[in-house]
């Protein structure tokens, strides 16, 4: 019986445990500055949750990652709608960028990796 209760209990620790690495965390500082976690977009059809993450540190003129140590490479969009404010490259030598000061509101970040991987979130100024 207790063997039983464990093998039940287990698998539920690990779900919930799993949904909070999965879901988009956004904090921000007293600075202005804001922390996410980007998590791969997902595509049609089911799929085993991924404990692959980007973690992205942003200000309104700075941004930079922390990269996975397999990713290359990042090609990086911050949108709002179907407007285009940023594009560029950031590298996991150089994982740092120059934005430009956004205005105040709520814009889309996508990362395209190397390994084609897609990875979006929002970004709060």
């Amino acid at each position: 019986m207790k063997s039983s209760i464990k093998f039940l209990i287990l698998p539920l620790i690990l779900l919930f445990y799993s949904a909070d690495v999965r879901g988009e965390e956004v904090k921000t500082n007293s600075d202005g500055t804001g922390t996410i976690i980007l998590m791969p977009t997902k595509n049609k059809g089911a799929r085993t949750p991924s404990l692959i993450f980007i973690e992205c540190r942003y200000s309104p003129a700075h941004i930079s990652f922390i990269i996975p140590s397999d990713i290359l490479f990042l090609e990086v969009t911050i949108s709002n709608n179907d407007n285009v404010f940023w594009e560029g490259v950031v590298t996991w030598d150089n994982p740092d960028a120059i934005i430009p000061v956004l205005q105040t509101g709520e814009y889309t970040i996508t990362c395209r990796t190397n390994l084609n991987q897609t990875f979006q979130g929002s970004l709060s100024f």
